[in-house]
């Protein structure tokens, strides 16, 4: 995809994003995955994460009516309700591409890169335990 063409979609994706919030409960918008890390496909699509301050689901609600207002091109999550490690992918290489107010931002990713920091024990235990196990191939 065209740089400005993939650009301007972001734009409006967040636009819509901002439209459809009529609680004022997005707190930030982020744009993550393969678009970021330089590494989109034909097929890729455009992964955005939400913070949308409201129970799971109000949260849940809130992604099906984004994701259905902007189409298949785009991948909507919302941000609380992904795994650790990709909260800490979004936090780490992430772009943010709307914001209300920069010390909530600040303090949600600090938050989450300390969650991560207890998790990865236990994460670096598995794939140690994974490298002892042989796993044998389907025939």
């Amino acid at each position: 995809m065209e740089p400005i063409y993939r650009d301007k979609l972001v734009k409006e994706a967040v636009e819509r994003i901002r439209k459809l919030d009529e609680k004022g409960k997005v707190q930030f918008i982020t744009l993550y995955g393969s678009l970021v890390e330089s590494r989109e496909g034909k097929l890729s699509d455009i992964d955005i994460a939400i913070y949308y301050d409201a129970d799971a689901r109000e949260r849940f609600s809130f992604r099906v009516r984004a994701q259905g207002r902007l189409g298949d091109r785009f991948d909507i999550q919302i941000f609380q309700d992904l795994p650790t490690y990709v909260k800490k992918e979004i936090v780490s290489g992430g772009k943010v591409l709307f914001y209300k107010d920069y010390d909530f931002l600040f303090n949600v990713y600090l938050g989450t890169l300390r969650e991560y920091a207890d998790f990865e024990k236990y994460l670096n235990t598995y794939y140690s335990y994974l490298e002892g196990v042989e796993i044998e191939e389907a025939r």
